[in-house]
């Protein structure tokens, strides 16, 4: 039969392998053991570019510097607990619930490899949670410039990652 193999290996009932789906890691177009961002030929002969960093080294720099921004957010949310919470157990609680709990929301919504991928807002949304909160954890420590600079490299790296994403992807903005 010809869907007998499919129905053994559990993809046409809707089995284990059929939940997988398609590896996220790897891009649009990109195939498995190829550098994202190689020139690869098609098969009519004309180069086609695959998406990805290769070529374009300030967008492996922003990706860099987000992961930088996303690191400073914690301990800055951590920091700020320590300092502010009422008590040894507000402080513990604040100084590590926060960065707790900015780290699950990240990975929930908003990582790379998240295990759920809501909308572009939504993902802003949480993005803005976490590293405004970062900003604002700096501002709250008494440093209100260093905070205004570091909303603002925020927001620049964002908007950069993001469309240059969306982008190299195909993905609709």
């Amino acid at each position: 039969m010809p869907g007998e193999a499919a129905e053994r290996d559990g993809t046409r009932s809707g089995g284990p392998r059929a939940m997988l789906g398609r590896p996220r890691s790897r891009r649009r177009g990109a195939r498995r053991g190829e550098d994202p961002g190689m020139v690869r030929k098609t098969r009519n002969g004309s180069a086609e570019a695959v998406a990805g960093p290769a070529g374009r080294p300030w967008f492996t720099a922003n990706e860099l510097l987000a992961f930088l921004l996303e690191l400073a957010a914690l301990v800055l949310l951590a920091w700020w607990g320590f300092a502010e919470g009422g008590g040894t157990a507000g402080r513990v609680l604040l100084g590590l619930g926060l960065p707790a709990a900015a780290v699950v929301l990240w990975g929930l919504f908003a990582a790379p490899r998240a295990r759920y991928r809501p909308a572009l807002p939504w993902v802003l949304l949480v993005k803005a949670l976490v590293l405004g909160g970062g900003a604002a954890a700096l501002y709250g420590l008494g440093h209100p410039t260093a905070a205004y600079v570091l909303a603002g490299v925020i927001v620049l790296n964002t908007t950069l990652a993001e469309t240059s994403r969306r982008r190299s992807t195909g993905t609709p903005e």
